[in-house]
């Protein structure tokens, strides 16, 4: 179910089944559902994971943590990837593509930050004001520099293109977080991706509970808003909805819920960011012509057009 300490990252059973759960989940395959919570269960009677303080979840000094279920591993030092050799071994350029432009005295975080993605007001004003994880997942600039300023410490920054105030605070570039690496410093940053999270195997058997009429959805809700230290709710499926948006803000959960649940199309409307309206098609990839022609007519495209 879990690797020893000296092979983190490589793949394990419970891995395995949160790949499956993701699948099976996504593809509504109510035939399996029972089976895929199954094997949730398994990872949560096997107390080999456990939720963690959640401020740790996003520091190099406590990756591979008992939350840990998969990583993509990044390492800064010794790391070698260069503009002309990206697919070198070392860091992640995610940080600095997210990071903060034009940042300066910050004790935190490094000021050579690019400024792209930037969080909307919308998913920080989403949380409770109780939530502890509102602040540690998402940085509210404005806040952070008046927090500093009431030390005597001061914080500035310049913004770019779509600039919001919010920034992705769980994969911010730390200081010191691209040392003792041999590549160019802005492609080679600690931070590892997280993929799976034993919160998600929570979220998970509760939404499976639910689904299948067995299980102890309640328990498993309350569990991870608990670690937020919020206060039970029921356990319903729009509660499980809104609870993996609180959740996993920035971590590459969000479309999915929104298309398996049915919600993509009301939410995901024309904004200023420059999004578009989301349609039926999009859940689709095209398949490539060489396919097509080798298939001899049997295989149709997907749809690609609106």
């Amino acid at each position: 179910m879990k690797q020893p300490a000296e092979w983190a990252g490589r793949v394990t059973q419970a891995m395995a089944s949160m790949v499956y759960a993701e699948l099976v989940m996504y593809q509504k395959d109510e035939n399996k559902y029972a089976k895929t919570l199954g094997y949730m269960t398994d990872i949560i009677n096997s107390n080999q994971y456990s939720l963690q303080p959640f401020e740790n979840l996003w520091e190099t000094e406590f990756e591979w943590n008992d939350e840990t279920i998969f990583d993509v591993n990044y390492i800064a030092k010794g790391g070698r990837r260069t503009w002309g050799g990206a697919n070198a071994t070392g860091g992640t350029v995610w940080p600095c593509m997210i990071g903060i432009d034009g940042l300066t005295g910050s004790p935190d975080y490094d000021g050579g930050g690019w400024g792209f993605e930037p969080v909307v007001p919308t998913a920080y004003e989403m949380y409770e004001e109780a939530d502890r994880r509102r602040d540690i997942g998402i940085l509210n600039i404005e806040k952070y520099i008046a927090d500093y300023a009431a030390q005597g410490i001061t914080v500035t920054y310049e913004g770019r293109y779509q600039n919001t105030g919010f920034f992705l605070r769980k994969y911010q570039p730390r200081v010191g977080g691209n040392a003792d690496n041999s590549g160019d410093t802005e492609l080679n940053w600690d931070n590892n991706l997280r993929v799976y999270r034993y919160a998600e195997t929570l979220l998970n058997a509760a939404e499976l509970a639910l689904r299948t009429g067995s299980g102890n959805a309640q328990a498993y809700l309350d569990e991870v808003r608990g670690r937020a230290r919020l206060t039970s709710v029921p356990a319903t499926m729009d509660n499980i909805f809104n609870k993996r948006h609180l959740e996993f803000v920035g971590e590459g959960k969000r479309y999915f819920d929104l298309v398996r649940f049915g919600k993509a199309v009301e939410v995901l409307k024309p904004n200023q960011y420059g999004r578009v309206q989301w349609t039926e098609n999009k859940k689709y990839l095209p398949i490539p012509q060489s396919e097509i022609n080798a298939a001899l007519g049997t295989l149709i495209q997907n749809p690609y057009e609106d």
